[in-house]
């Protein structure tokens, strides 16, 4: 199985949410550069994994 990230966009922030680095939140209202900057992050470890 493939290495996954989850970037979730929200009004509120989960109550209980899952550690770990695949992980991401992303509260609302946001900017796009905002957007930008966590999807690098959420990608950073899954791109370089790739050969």
């Amino acid at each position: 199985m493939p290495d996954v990230s989850f970037v979730v966009i929200g009004d509120a922030a989960p109550e209980s949410s899952e550690s770990g680095a695949s992980f991401f939140y992303l509260p609302r209202p946001f900017s796009s550069d905002s957007l930008i900057a966590i999807v690098k992050s959420a990608t950073a470890g899954l791109l370089s994994d790739q050969s």
